[in-house]
C-alpha cells in the first residue's frame, strides 16, 4: 500500500513567514530563513524546519521554537506542531545572491595578492580548548567555538560570548583561534583585544595610514576580538569598527566577539553595531557552578601531579566560587607550598594555607561600587541618581541602585539613603520591595532604548560587582 503525504504548499510556508516577519526583525528572518543553509514545508499539518546540521537545529530551536509553533497553529490550527530533521542535501555556506545582511557562514575568499601580514598571538597550552571544562554555566558558549571549529560555514555570524572576569571567555577566543588555524589552514584568522584594534587605529589616523589600516581588517576570513565593552562611549573608534564588521559581513566573513556584558546593555554604543550583534547568536557564560568547579580543580590538580586528598580538591572548589582565575590561583598557591613543605595536601592543610588568600579573595563592594556600576550600565552621571529627579530613566535606576546595596555592601538603610541623595530609610525599604517585585514578575526595565528583564539586569551587575 502506497501512502500518500501532503505536498508541500508554498501558500501556507508563506503565510508563515509573513508572521514571522511581523513577529521578529528582519535581518534575524533572513539569516536564518533566507539565506539557503534552512527551509522549510508544510506536510501532515506539520512545519518541517530543515537546516544543514544538528548545531542549526539546535540553535534554532532555542530562538525561534515559540515563534514557530505560534506560527503554525496560525496556519494549521491547535493541532499543528513543528518539526526539525537534518537534510544534508542543503549547501551549509551562505549563497552569493542572498540580500547583503549579516549571515551565517565562514567563507575562504580567493585573492589575487596575498593579504598583509596580521598580528598574531601565540596562544600558550593553556588556553587549549581540550581542557576548557564544559558546565551548565558555559555549554552553549563552548558548543558555538567548537561548531565554528568543526563547521565553519554554518555558523551563525557574528558569535557574541559575555560573561564576568575570569568566566572563560579569553580562554574560548584563544583556543577558536588555534583550533581553526589547526583544522582550517587556508583561512587568515586575526584575533586582538579592542584596546589593540583602538590603539592600532589611532596610529593610523596620527600617520595617515587609514587604508592600510582598514585593509589589514577587512581582508581576513575570521576576526576575533576580546573585551568590546572596552568600545563603550567611544564613538569614533565604534563606527570605525562598526564599518569593518559591516564590511566583513558583506563579504561572509566570521566576526567573534567577547564582552562583559549583553549587548543590550552597552548603553553607549552605536544602536547599528549593537543590532549587528544581537542578528548572530549571544551566549551567556555563567559564574562557574560546583560541579565545574571541582571539575576545574581536579583537572589542574592533575596536570600539577598535586599529591591531594579528593576532600582537599573539594575544599578548594567549595571555598573559591567566583570565578575560574581564582580557582587555578588557588591550585597554584597549594603546589607552590607542596614543593616548600614535601607533603600531602589534606583538607587541614589546604585550610591553614589558603587561609589568607580565601581572605583576601572576599570582595568589599562599596557603595560607590554600586553607583558606578548602575550609572554605566544606564549611562547617567552620578549627580543624577543623587538628584531629586522623579523621571523613570532616574528613578529605577536609583531604586537599583539602593537594592543592589542592601543585597551586596554593609551598609544600613540610613546610610544608603544618605549615600543617594540624603533620603531616608524608608525609602531604600520602598526601593527594595519595588525591585523584588519586578524581578518576580519579571518586569523589564527600558535601557538604551530597549526592553531588558529586571531579574536579568539585577544578575548581571552582581556578577559585575562581586567580579574581582
Amino acid at each position: 500500500m502506497v501512502v500518500e503525504h501532503d505536498v508541500p504548499t508554498a501558500g501556507e510556508v508563506g503565510r508563515i513567514l509573513q508572521h514571522l516577519q511581523s513577529q521578529l526583525d528582519e535581518r534575524r528572518i533572513k539569516n536564518w530563513f533566507a539565506s539557503g543553509s534552512t527551509r522549510m514545508e508544510w506536510r501532515s499539518g506539520a512545519l518541517c524546519i530543515y537546516a544543514a546540521s544538528p548545531y542549526l537545529i539546535g540553535w534554532i530551536q532555542r530562538q525561534f521554537q515559540a515563534a514557530l509553533e505560534d506560527a503554525a497553529r496560525l496556519v494549521g490550527g491547535p493541532a499543528a506542531r513543528v518539526q526539525f530533521e537534518i537534510d544534508n542535501t542543503l549547501n551549509p555556506a551562505t549563497p552569493r545572491d542572498v540580500p547583503r545582511a549579516i549571515a551565517p557562514g565562514v567563507r575562504s575568499v580567493p585573492r589575487t595578492t596575498p593579504a598583509p601580514a596580521a598580528p598574531r598571538r601565540q596562544s600558550p597550552p593553556l588556553y587549549d580548548l581540550r581542557r576548557f571544562v564544559r558546565g551548565a554555566c558555559n555549554e552553549l558558549a563552548l558548543t558555538a567555538v567548537q561548531s565554528l571549529i568543526e563547521y565553519p560555514d554554518t555558523c551563525p555570524n557574528p558569535i557574541y560570548l559575555h560573561g564576568g572576569v575570569g568566566c572563560g571567555k579569553t580562554h574560548l577566543l584563544e583556543g577558536l583561534r588555534e583550533g581553526l588555524q589547526r583544522k582550517h589552514s587556508s583561512l587568515q584568522v586575526l584575533a586582538l583585544t579592542s584596546e589593540e584594534f583602538a590603539n592600532l587605529f589611532t596610529q593610523a589616523l596620527d600617520s595617515r595610514s587609514l587604508p592600510s589600516f582598514r585593509q589589514k581588517f577587512r581582508n581576513v576570513d575570521i576576526l576575533l576580538v576580546d573585551d568590546v565593552d572596552f568600545f563603550d562611549g567611544k564613538r569614533v573608534i565604534q563606527e570605525e569598527f562598526l564599518h569593518t564588521v559591516k564590511q566583513l559581513a558583506r563579504q561572509r566573513r566570521q566576526i567573534v566577539v567577547t564582552a562583559d556584558r549583553h549587548p543590550r546593555l552597552l548603553s553607549r554604543s552605536n544602536d547599528e553595531l549593537l543590532s549587528l550583534y544581537q542578528s548572530g547568536i549571544v551566549c551567556r557564560i555563567e559564574a562557574p557552578d560546583a560541579a565545574t568547579r571541582l571539575t576545574v580543580v581536579k583537572q589542574l590538580a592533575d596536570r600539577m601531579k598535586l599529591n591531594a586528598t579528593h576532600d582537599a580538591l573539594e575544599f578548594v572548589a567549595s571555598r573559591f566560587t567566583r570565578n575560574v582565575r581564582e580557582l587555578e590561583g588557588a591550585v597554584h598557591f597549594l603546589g607552590t607550598w607542596q614543593q616548600a613543605n614535601e607533603s600531602r595536601i589534606t583538607v587541614s592543610t589546604a585550610r591553614d594555607a589558603l587561609a589568607a588568600l580565601v581572605r583576601d579573595c572576599v570582595k568589599i563592594v562599596r557603595l560607590a561600587d554600586v553607583e558606578h556600576a548602575v550609572c554605566n550600565l544606564f549611562g547617567l552621571p552620578p549627580d543624577e541618581l543623587r538628584s531629586a529627579k522623579r523621571q523613570r530613566s532616574v528613578s529605577e535606576p536609583r531604586m537599583l541602585a539602593m537594592y543592589l546595596s542592601r543585597r551586596l555592601t554593609q551598609a544600613a538603610y540610613t546610610e544608603i539613603g544618605g549615600y543617594f541623595g540624603g533620603r531616608n530609610h524608608s525609602t531604600v525599604m520602598s526601593a527594595e520591595r519595588k525591585i523584588n517585585d519586578l524581578v518576580k514578575s519579571r518586569a523589564s526595565v527600558r535601557i538604551a532604548a530597549q526592553d531588558w528583564p529586571m531579574s536579568e539586569l539585577v544578575a548581571t551587575l552582581e556578577q559585575q560587582l562581586k567580579a574581582v
